[in-house]
């Protein structure tokens, strides 16, 4: 009869796995073919454990990967299989997993006295769930600069809440290498004034120029910053 119940027990734990079924692509397989910049990975992709993901996002993002995709699933016996298995088929170098949650339920299992009575014994379980991001490796392109809105208090303490703030430079990426740096206030991209963080894609809407010019504030001053735009693989 206990056996009964585990296998049956088993049966619903891997019922709730949803690694597969529960996958969310940020980007389809036509959109990461047709991005050179990202590099499909074909070797046993490393699954890491995070305990923050709004420090581990930004890590990632500095060191060149990209998100492809991310999966929600409740963790169980075949959880981990099946997370290696769709890391695989979506040919991710990295995945990184965090828990989100808990769930637990309390019920009445039966338990025989083995002289035909029975009776119930309650039982409490515990569900953990997680969420697994998918990265891909990004090869050099565009400028590898991330910015942000200023702070309120920032804003205040300037005086002025117009520009960006480069919040992130790829590592090895064409901002890093001209001498941006995290914190600079970006006020103009190519002539265009920056007054927040939408608009520093702006600049770069057909344009055919290999490098462009960054205007920052470092430190209350002024410095012109001319950053080569690296160009979109061809193969």
């Amino acid at each position: 009869m206990r056996t009964m119940f585990a296998i049956l027990a088993l049966a619903l734990l891997a019922g709730c796995n949803t690694v597969n079924s529960g996958y969310k692509p940020y980007l389809t397989n036509e959109q990461i073919a047709a991005r050179k910049d990202l590099v499909p990975f074909t070797g046993d992709p490393k699954i890491r454990e995070v305990g923050n993901p709004y420090v581990e996002i930004p890590k990632m993002l500095e060191d060149g990967y990209g998100m492809i995709g991310e999966s929600r699933y409740a963790d169980n016996l075949i959880a981990g299989q099946n997370l290696l298995t769709k890391a695989r088929e979506v040919k991710a170098e990295v995945v990184t997993r965090y828990r989100i949650g808990s769930n637990t339920s309390s019920s009445m299992a039966p338990i025989s006295t083995g002289s035909g009575g029975m009776f119930f014994m309650p039982m409490t379980s515990t569900v953990e769930y997680f969420s697994a991001i998918f990265w891909q490796q990004r090869k050099p392109v565009g400028t590898g600069v991330y910015v942000r809105d200023l702070t309120q208090e920032e804003a205040i303490k300037r005086g002025d809440a117009n520009g960006a703030v480069v919040s992130i430079l790829v590592k090895g990426f064409a901002g890093e290498r001209a001498g941006l740096k995290v914190g600079d206030v970006v006020t103009h991209i190519g002539g265009v004034e920056v007054i927040n963080a939408k608009d520093s894609v702006k600049p770069f809407e057909n344009r055919t120029a290999s490098s462009i010019d960054y205007r920052v504030l470092r430190d209350g001053k002024p410095v012109t910053i001319e950053v080569p735009i690296d160009p979109m693989p061809t193969e």
